[in-house]
């Protein structure tokens, strides 16, 4: 029987955004930690992956060496945890470790990529920072390529392809976290049309070719390509633990990141809050902050956190953001919602979802020219005002007038108005 090792006080697996958030805040506190991790070196964030798409030649040393979170000084590399009891975790054949608070930050994992002939040379998964510097080679010699697979990140990585000349084409099979209202849909495709990339909806069938890619087949149509880049969906990344797992396999945590196992908690990726009002939906668009609370509340504390998410992201010059669900995602739970929205300009739109008894907006969305302020904005309003509050300024700002206008549109449809 493997024998018990005092570590830390708080033990935090996972050395990734989360899980160096949660150690950092450990720290700060004054409290012992140290940091488990299967990796010999952790990945760069997932957000910087897109800056290796650079070629080597042209690459900024930013996008060379991506930035990754500072190493913990009490790091444990190379060691994997394959289960997790109440104050212990037990590692791949070596000791078992004892702390009095665990914090478990593993973070997402890619589902396989199931597309016949994927895998031939010309063909790209990109599931590995590794995947993003080997397609970024590509650039030289590949004038057109389409991308598939999950939407906001296809985006950037057709971005980034459009400004090095190439043709570049992307078939959206789904969306993280959800998919685009119709005008905000609308903004994003027109800014990508600019750039001469053209987003569809549908699902590649097929990868083809002699000895490399050279088409593809989608929806009974054939797509001659340079290179094919599959962008595949992230779900999170399994640990063993002694609780059910969520709807989308993540860890269950509450208001609190603490688990259903005392004194364990869960941050980033691998975490889904119980309540949330979008159920299945992690914190991996959230590492940073719910690291930091799940390493403050394992130190002592008693932060909270609502059940609001919040997800950005920055595309063709566009700040593109939400919070809360849409609609689909209200109605499926069964709440009686109206959704309001609207293409303000060429580069800008916002759609509301509101309680149609009481007026009050669960969710909002955003897109407009990323130095704008109505998207930095948004995320304060959605759970915690109204309407009318937002139509007519109890918020009292002129700079939110993107969703002041918006919320005017609604109230002229509203029942309860």
């Amino acid at each position: 029987m493997a024998s018990s090792v005092p570590v830390a006080r708080v033990l935090v697996v996972g050395a990734g955004t989360a899980g160096v958030a949660a150690a950092e805040e450990c720290s700060r506190r004054g409290i012992d930690v140290a940091v488990i991790d299967r990796l010999a070196k952790p990945d760069p964030p997932w957000g910087s992956w897109p800056d290796l798409l650079a070629p080597p030649g042209t690459r900024s040393a930013a996008a060379a060496l991506p930035l990754r979170p500072a190493e913990p000084l009490d790091s444990i590399f190379e060691t994997e945890v394959v289960a997790v009891r109440r104050g212990e975790a037990v590692t791949a054949g070596g000791p078992v470790l004892r702390a009095d608070s665990i914090v478990l930050a593993a973070g997402s994992r890619f589902e396989p990529a199931v597309v016949q002939g994927v895998r031939r040379p010309g063909s790209f998964v990109l599931d590995s920072p590794g995947r993003y510097a080997e397609l970024g080679s590509a650039f030289g010699s590949a004038d057109r390529v389409l991308i598939s697979g999950e939407g906001a990140r296809g985006l950037q990585v057709a971005e980034r392809f459009s400004t090095s000349g190439a043709k570049a084409s992307l078939i959206v099979s789904c969306w993280q976290p959800s998919e685009p209202s119709p005008p905000v849909l609308e903004v994003v495709s027109d800014a990508a049309l600019e750039r001469g990339i053209a987003v569809a909806p549908g699902k590649v069938d097929r990868v083809a070719g002699l000895t490399r890619a050279e088409a593809v087949l989608a929806g009974g149509e054939v797509f001659p390509c340079d290179a094919f880049a599959f962008v595949p969906r992230r779900v999170p990344r399994a640990v063993p633990l002694d609780a059910p797992p969520g709807r989308s396999g993540g860890i269950l945590v509450d208001g609190t990141l603490r688990t259903r196992v005392p004194g364990v908690f869960a941050a980033g990726g691998c975490a889904e809050l119980v309540g949330c009002l979008r159920p299945g939906s992690t914190l991996g668009a959230e590492p940073s902050m719910s690291g930091r609370v799940a390493g403050a509340n394992s130190a002592g504390a008693s932060v909270r956190i609502g059940p609001v998410r919040s997800w950005s992201s920055r595309v063709f010059g566009l700040s593109w953001s939400k919070t809360g669900p849409g609609a689909p995602a209200c109605r499926a739970l069964g709440m009686d919602v109206r959704e309001v929205g609207r293409r303000w300009h060429a580069h800008s739109a916002c759609t509301l979802t509101y309680e149609k008894k009481t007026g009050r907006v669960v969710g909002t969305e955003v897109i407009e020219p990323a130095d704008s302020p109505s998207a930095a904005l948004a995320p304060w309003t959605a759970g915690s005002a109204t309407l009318r509050s937002l139509a007519y300024g109890s918020l009292g700002s002129s700079d939110i007038s993107l969703i002041s206008d918006t919320a005017r549109l609604g109230l002229i449809s509203w029942s309860g108005c």
